[in-house]
């Protein structure tokens, strides 16, 4: 009997990820014998100068320890959205939501790299109820340093469920792979840019007129962050391979905020798709997502900045120290 294409996906990407897993572990080893090889021979018989011992001195320089970048916010946003069909008709709603949550958080502790975003909005448009739960994480190694760019791979997770004007979206993917290339900076800067893959367990599109089903079917996308000084920029793509004969699903979305203990922020939202038009016919027609939101409220940092009573890292000594009074 023939493979399912998805069985034949799944099956390619775990071994993929065990490549990547396999390199990433022997390059430790590899960059210690080469250190051993060429390490300079013991003098003997000569008394070296004792220099004056300090911590500094004694301070382990391989152990990289960082909460990268990261911004927990409470914000009041405004929107609005139309709903597209291709025979004209359209559907346009206003609203209001308060949103809470993190859109993204980077921690790496020697190789290895985290990234989770949580975020939880409610409140409602002209065309009814609105709102939004987001759960994204991941976990996986990073081939250099963390204070100098480098690839990685991640394994991970991410679900979410969100309902604007007319339009329902829900996905729960698992497992997701994860694979691109981050720097980070010792003033809690980051950029990153990462593609990633997975099978869709659960997922629908609702559009008013049709409920559909996403399940089981290939995820394929990617993200966009950067962290600059006051600035943070957001971007995800998101396409669904779907067997239906409504076809392929995209969604874009990207949030720019800037901040000091108030921030705002603007984002942007667009959806492409297919629905059946009801009728003896069953027909097809596009259907298309634009939405725009304006956000205002406390956005907090942490990281090196020692927020929250955590510990800033020093790039000098690699070791923590304490937040500055």
């Amino acid at each position: 009997m023939k493979p399912h294409p998805l069985h034949t996906a799944t099956t390619s990407l775990r071994q993929f990820v065990i490549s990547c897993a396999t390199l990433a572990l022997t390059l430790p080893i590899s960059n210690v014998a080469l250190a051993s090889d060429n390490a300079p021979p013991t003098t003997q018989g000569l008394v070296p100068e004792s220099p004056t011992s300090t911590t500094e001195d004694t301070a382990p320089r391989h152990d990289y320890t960082l909460d990268a970048a990261g911004e927990f916010y409470a914000m009041v946003r405004a929107s609005g959205t139309i709903l597209r069909r291709s025979n004209t008709t359209s559907t346009k709603a206003l609203g209001a939501t308060a949103e809470l949550g993190n859109v993204g958080y980077y921690h790496i502790d020697g190789l290895w790299s985290v990234r989770t975003a949580l975020v939880a909005a409610a409140g409602a448009t002209s065309a009814g109820f609105a709102g939004e739960l987001l759960g994204d994480g991941a976990i996986g190694l990073r081939v250099n340093a963390p204070k100098h760019p480098g690839p990685f791979a991640r394994l991970g997770t991410r679900l979410y469920i969100r309902r604007d004007n007319e339009l329902l979206e829900s996905l729960i993917e698992l497992p997701q792979l994860q694979i691109g290339f981050q720097l980070l900076s010792s003033r809690a800067n980051v950029f990153e840019l990462a593609g990633r893959m997975g099978p869709v367990l659960f997922g629908r599109s609702n559009t008013g007129d049709t409920n559909r089903s996403l399940s089981n079917n290939l995820e394929v996308g990617g993200h966009l962050a950067v962290r600059w000084e006051l600035i943070t920029l957001d971007a995800q793509h998101t396409h669904i391979f779907s067997q239906s004969p409504l076809g392929h699903v995209d969604m874009v979305s990207s949030r720019m905020c800037a901040h000091l203990f108030l921030a705002s922020c603007l984002d942007a939202r667009l959806g492409f798709g297919r629905e059946s038009v009801p009728g003896p016919d069953n027909s097809i027609r596009a259907v298309r997502f634009y939405g725009i939101g304006l956000s205002f409220g406390i956005m907090m940092d942490y990281g090196l900045k020692g927020v929250f009573g955590r510990p800033r890292w020093d790039w000098a000594t690699t070791r923590p120290v304490a937040p500055s009074t």
